[in-house]
């Protein structure tokens, strides 16, 4: 039986409030984490640098509305918790949906949990 901890965790949106947390959570358990976000509204801030120093964990800073700049990303396997959103008020009325949707098929429909 293979180690769970030997899954590549994928995290979206692990600039965040929630996607921090749970990003944190994972490395302090040991599993190796890979935080995408594109800081646009998330922080970079020091407890965010912290982690992101850590051994376990690689920072990708890609824009998911693009569909182009993660269509390679994916891997077989991976663990993908999707805390990504467009915020703003104006990006909930006109596209709540699109980046969960895009990533979803780009993916390769691996189990996605969302953050809400």
């Amino acid at each position: 039986m293979s180690d769970a901890r030997n899954t590549r965790i994928v995290v979206l949106g692990a600039a965040g409030f929630i996607g921090f947390h749970l990003a944190k959570s994972f490395v302090d358990t040991g599993y190796n984490v890979v935080g995408v976000d594109n800081f646009l509204r998330g922080k970079n801030d020091d407890p965010y640098l912290k982690l992101s120093n850590s051994a376990n964990y690689k920072v990708v800073n890609l824009d998911l509305s693009i569909e182009s700049s993660y269509s390679n990303f994916f891997q077989e396997g991976d663990l993908v918790y999707n805390c990504a959103a467009l915020n703003g008020t104006q990006n909930f009325y006109s596209n709540p949906l699109s980046v969960t949707y895009s990533v979803y098929r780009f993916a390769g429909n691996p189990y996605i949990v969302t953050g809400k």
